[in-house]
């Protein structure tokens, strides 16, 4: 039998490896932590948004506030201007899928 020689990565290039691997898991970790912030900024701005449609007695899919402030009840109701576009509408609790 003939002995394989083992060859041996040297020390600084093993720390690049772990350094590497540990770089990703990192990497790996913030974006979770960005996409878990931006869900919950996505929330809180829902919630508010709910909160206002309640405080004011709107609802949801046929009432709207407008950039302006202004409320716009019923669907089939137009902006008056062309420069009171309007707010964004937070999603029903109803379509928003659990993860």
């Amino acid at each position: 039998m003939t002995e394989k020689k083992v060859e041996q990565v040297s020390p600084e290039d093993m720390q690049r490896i772990r350094d590497a691997k540990n770089n990703t898991v990192l990497a790996t970790a913030k974006a979770e932590t960005a996409v878990a912030m931006s869900t919950n900024a996505e929330l809180q701005a829902n919630n508010l948004i709910l909160s206002i449609y309640n405080k004011y007695g709107l609802v949801l899919g046929t009432d709207q506030i407008m950039e302006n402030g202004n409320i716009v009840k019923g669907a089939t109701v137009a902006p008056t201007t062309g420069n009171e576009d309007p707010a964004p509408e937070a999603p029903s609790p109803e379509t928003k899928e659990e993860k």
